[in-house]
């Protein structure tokens, strides 16, 4: 068992004896993943992550149990949790609540003990976690079950947060006046409680908030705290079905006369019937009247001249094609689309690398982003044809996009019209909210996108799609790789938010090796430099060797390429070899040939030559004996040469 410090924290203590067993790999600010040490394999399929009161282990593929966990690596349940072991969270006017997290042996609990200045209220006030903008700031806030899970969605980047105090017994006993007037976001706990929670505050909720919503975690998940775990962000969450409540339209009073609502239901049933068959003879009338395209033989269709490939933007986007931007979290997508947007519309060089034929008409259809932040982020583009765009904000509106009814999409190609390029930003919530699985449905969609394209005239389009958490390629269904013509592909240098991006694209007629991008942030402008991770990550290694191979040879003039490969440390040979021959040119060593002893080369600092060994007006000799005295090289004349280094088995 390990021995244990009274002082430590218990992350540190469990993340340390993890350290000390297992691959453990950082994943933000106070939170990691690692290999289960509970269980065999090497996949980073545990999370770790600090808590208010220890450290949080979950296992994602075996389940293994906290204690096994702590076991495995010589701990005990109770070293997972802080000494003191408490958390107190206040709620403002006078009440506070104290959580305790108890552990033994045989599992952990907790213990909830409100702490209040008097008598615990009767309606209680709502708790926000440290940091969160201030619900009266706010027009939108996400409501929570419990402190924990408020938490995590402040973590996961949602607006504004809250919670009430006493878990789902409690959920009327809270003071709900200052959500009026704003849009209410409920996120469910994935329990039987939760749901019956998020029934009660749809009720309580009506005739207090503009609006409510209820948006869930994924079904495997139990919380946001989990998602948070898991690695997830917002975009995980999918709008439930429920229709949204509102205090403009009131439920009716409920009525007792069953017949009546027997009746009631059976004439909707009915004329939704009718509807329906009405709408499929509306459909097959057009689809009967519209033109199928010819048929062919080989030959003449082989009579007609090829075209060159022709680009929309050169090497990246061809004539007619379709576009699919793959973007891993938070990479910086939705400034990628600003940056297409301004090339499109006002003729300049995408990312400042690839020639661009402007658009007359370019149409955007976003989900992502508030109206009021997508105008402020396009306007700092500065783009100088804003009149060749149109824009379509779909947030809050995604139902009415369902072009997988032929009605629907036909007024919606109406109401587009013919353009150029369509761009759409981004698929996952459009899935959602037509109850299509990503995984599965995605090609359905896909289809009716492209009928919707011929319909309106459309010669282009862009889809916006995610990576998965963990992979760098588009998740879901096959077909998202299969559709289009070319795929952009935007990534992050590391999991840390603040590195350096990188954007490749590949297709028919498309190969842009993967190069970095720099941006400016005034201007909001990206710029491909060129240049993969590893050449980057190479050239910064090999810049920091430079001083290092300077320094060894100013401690061993004289040195062979070999010996400082061998002397320097921390650096791969490569590199070294990259690093000794930058520092040649940079005038921080010479390089010389060796008299004798077999030839080759040998590496001195750069040192003034002795002013009293040169005639005026000329160049000293390396070779004259008194250079070399003056240099004090004189004595490494008989140095014995290194022996060649034997290859490793």
């Amino acid at each position: 068992m390990t021995t244990v410090s009274p002082t430590t924290d218990a992350t540190t203590r469990f993340v340390d004896a993890l350290q000390a067993r297992v691959k453990v790999k950082g994943a933000g600010r106070d939170r990691w993943r690692a290999q289960c040490p509970a269980h065999d394999g090497t996949d980073l399929n545990l999370s770790v992550t600090k808590g208010d009161q220890g450290v949080l282990v979950k296992c994602w593929s075996h389940d293994c149990s906290e204690a096994a966990i702590a076991e495995a690596v010589g701990l005990r349940l109770s070293d997972l949790f802080d000494r003191d072991g408490r958390a107190v969270y206040d709620y403002g006017n006078g009440y506070r609540i104290e959580r305790r997290r108890l552990a033994t042996e045989f599992g952990s609990g907790k213990i909830v003990k409100p702490v209040s200045a008097g008598i615990t209220p009767d309606v209680r006030p709502l708790w926000q976690p440290e940091g969160s903008p201030r619900i009266a700031e706010s027009s939108i806030v996400f409501l929570a079950e419990g402190e924990k899970t408020a938490d995590a969605l402040h973590r996961l980047g949602a607006p504004c947060v809250a919670t009430w105090a006493g878990g789902t017994g409690s959920v009327e006993k809270a003071d709900y006046t200052p959500l009026k007037g704003r849009t209410v976001v409920i996120v469910p706990d994935n329990d039987d409680p939760g749901q019956k929670a998020a029934g009660t505050l749809l009720r309580l909720l009506g005739p207090v908030a503009a609006q409510v919503r209820v948006w869930r975690v994924p079904v495997h998940l139990n919380d946001a705290a989990d998602l948070w775990l898991e690695g997830g962000g917002l975009d995980d969450l999918t709008v439930d079905n429920v229709a949204p409540v509102s205090n403009e339209t009131p439920e009716p009073e409920p009525v007792d006369d069953l017949e009546a609502d027997i009746a009631d239901q059976v004439r909707r049933l009915l004329v939704n019937a009718e509807a329906r068959a009405r709408v499929d003879a509306i459909n097959a009338q057009k689809q009967r009247s519209a033109e199928p395209p010819a048929v062919q033989r080989l030959d003449t269709f082989l009579t007609q001249p090829d075209e060159d490939a022709a680009y929309r933007i050169d090497e990246c986007f061809p004539t007619g094609g379709n576009i699919v931007i793959a973007a891993q979290y938070k990479a910086g997508k939705s400034t990628l689309i600003g940056n297409l947007l301004h090339a499109l519309a006002d003729g300049t060089d995408f990312l400042g690398a690839w020639t661009t034929n402007p658009a007359t008409r370019i149409v955007l259809l976003d989900n992502e982003l508030d109206p009021r932040t997508l105008r402020r982020w396009l306007r700092a583009h500065r783009i100088q044809h804003p009149e060749r765009i149109d824009v379509v904000s779909l947030r809050g509106a995604l139902s009415t996009f369902d072009i997988l009814d032929p009605t629907t999409r036909a007024a919606w190609a109406e109401r587009i019209g013919q353009a150029d390029v369509v761009i759409l930003d981004c698929l996952r919530p459009v899935l959602d909210a037509l109850g299509l699985d990503e995984n599965h449905d995605a090609g359905r969609f896909l289809v009716a996108f492209d009928e919707l394209r011929a319909a309106a005239g459309i010669d282009e389009s862009v889809i916006v799609h995610h990576m998965g958490h963990s992979g760098e390629r588009s998740r879901g269904d096959s077909r998202i790789l299969d559709w289009p013509d070319a795929t952009w592909r935007i990534v992050r240098e590391s999991e840390d938010p603040a590195s350096p991006r990188y954007f490749s694209a590949l297709g028919r007629d498309v190969d842009v090796t993967e190069g970095r991008m720099v941006y400016d942030h005034d201007t909001r402008t990206l710029t491909y430099l060129g240049g993969n991770r590893r050449e980057t990550r190479d050239e910064g290694s090999t810049l920091r060797a430079v001083d290092a191979v300077a320094d060894f040879v100013r401690k061993s003039p004289g040195s062979s390429g070999e010996a400082i490969r061998s002397g320097v440390e921390g650096f791969a040979r490569n590199i070294l070899t990259r690093a000794r021959d930058q520092a040649v040119e940079q005038g921080l060593i010479e390089k010389r040939s060796r008299k004798g002893r077999g030839g080759g080369f040998a590496y001195y600092p750069v040192t003034p030559p002795n002013p009293a060994s040169t005639p005026p007006g000329e160049v000293p000799n390396p070779a004259n004996p008194v250079y070399k005295a003056g240099l004090g090289l004189e004595k490494f004349e008989n140095e014995p040469r290194l022996a060649k280094r034997e290859p490793s088995a």
